[in-house]
């Protein structure tokens, strides 16, 4: 058993990936990229898929790969979700800003946040590269980026901004939603789908033999069919797992996972609400998974199967090829609130 002042360490950091080749899985996805990067080729790219599959990692690992030592200094990041969701309040926290607000009190900033974002990424996009022939814009979250009538504005100045400084910037993406952005960017973009890890057991081994941890196959076995091809979940349950016994088996894994947590709670109401043919209750538990959880259609598409193999086991089997449509249109870049709503449709009419 591992104490609690070892946990100092948060293993999701400790072990992520820092090259292409410690990238877990992707081996297509990850063998192009070193294709773009020796040829000095590499296109703007949008990295999506669910989340904690390796999209973050894989963007910071092409920056190494490109810039070496200098990685630091032609790479910006960027946190979407940080951005626009806090607002004000996070610009005026984060030095990196400083320059466009002239202060360190959100009340006294005058520019919208949008009009902020546009200044900060043409700035940005703007300086020069360090020893290499273009510098890397990394937009993490992307989903975030303001969306509809005010959110064209932003995202059609970035869509100039990319044709602009084309020769000296290249931009990332990573995204859980590709319909979030619009189709002017994605068009000039490489588009990678992570899909999730479902092979996760050579992984969770090979931090257990790191950690010193005795962990039975059962106990592997259990972890990954929990997280579900979320790594970070799976390494988080690991570590937590350290804390409760000396030897991790299938029991102290289902004694971690046997709490509902607060997305499965709003899943069962969307079951509930969907075969009680209640659309409109439906309607909105969709807009609160996607918009207050933060969930991707593909994600709330997997709660969805999972919750009905527990409640109507007998009825999984025809509603399979409902959900197999939806998540195959998600992966196409298709609306997800559509493709979900059309997935209630199709259950309330059958």
């Amino acid at each position: 058993m591992i104490n609690e002042s070892d946990l100092n360490s948060v293993w999701i950091e400790k072990y992520r990936p820092k090259t292409l080749d410690e990238i877990i899985g992707h081996k297509e996805i990850i063998n192009n990229l070193k294709h773009l990067i020796k040829s000095n080729n590499l296109p703007h790219l949008v990295l999506y898929g669910p989340k904690n599959i390796g999209k973050t990692s894989t963007a910071f690992a092409i920056a190494r790969e490109l810039y070496r030592d200098s990685w630091e200094s032609n790479l910006t990041y960027f946190n979407a979700s940080d951005f626009f969701k806090a607002g004000k309040k996070y610009i005026a926290e984060n030095k990196q800003f400083m320059p466009f607000i002239k202060t360190d009190d959100p009340k006294k900033i005058q520019k919208s946040v949008i009009d902020i974002f546009k200044a900060v990424i043409k700035e940005y996009a703007g300086i020069a590269p360090l020893n290499a022939d273009y510098r890397i814009i990394f937009i993490d979250s992307a989903e975030s980026l303001p969306y509809g009538k005010q959110g064209q504005d932003a995202q059609q100045a970035l869509r100039r901004i990319m044709e602009k400084y084309n020769r000296t910037c290249r931009f990332i993406f990573s995204t859980t939603q590709l319909s979030k952005l619009i189709p002017p960017i994605r068009s000039r973009c490489l588009n990678l789908f992570f899909s999730p890890l479902l092979d996760q057991k050579k992984y969770i081994k090979y931090i257990a033999d790191k950690e010193n941890i005795n962990i039975t196959e059962e106990g592997i076995d259990a972890i990954q069919y929990y997280a579900k091809g979320d790594i970070a979940k799976a390494i988080n349950t690991l570590q937590i797992a350290t804390t409760l016994e000396s030897k991790i088996s299938e029991e102290t894994i289902f004694e971690i996972v046997s709490m509902e947590s607060p997305e499965e709670k709003k899943i069962k109401e969307l079951i509930n609400a969907t075969f009680n043919n209640k659309f409109i209750d439906a309607r909105k538990l969709i807009d609160t998974l996607l918009q207050n959880y933060g969930l991707s259609g593909s994600e709330i598409l997997k709660l969805f199967h999972d919750a009905i193999l527990k409640k109507y086991p007998d009825q999984l089997a025809k509603y399979i090829k409902y959900i197999a449509d939806a998540d195959y249109n998600l992966t196409k870049g298709s609306k997800e609130r559509i493709q979900l709503e059309h997935l209630l449709l199709r259950c309330m009419l059958d």
